[in-house]
């Protein structure tokens, strides 16, 4: 049986949403919605619109909280929510 078919159904959800999370990181990353973030200090881009700066700079500020705050504490949650289950059987 594989680690992966072993997990209950909530923890593989957890860990898929984490990877989500990180994959949308990626992804804007390379976009190149990192630039954007300047919007935060005030500066915008040479030739982009301040609208279209604050909407990419959140987006992009966003998807790193999620990467950096929620993703591992997803991750750690799901993999000791098996744990957690297993010795609750034992109690």
């Amino acid at each position: 049986m594989s680690f992966w078919r072993s997990l209950p159904p909530l923890s593989r959800a957890l860990l898929l949403t984490a990877t989500a999370s990180l994959l949308l990181l990626a992804g804007v990353h390379l976009a190149g919605f990192r630039e954007y973030v300047t919007v935060l200090s005030g500066t915008v881009p040479v030739g982009a619109a301040y609208s279209w700066s604050a909407l990419a700079g959140l987006l992009y500020l966003t998807c790193y909280f999620m990467a950096v705050l929620v993703a591992p504490v997803l991750a750690i949650w799901a993999l000791l929510l098996p744990v957690m289950q297993l010795l609750a059987r034992w109690v």
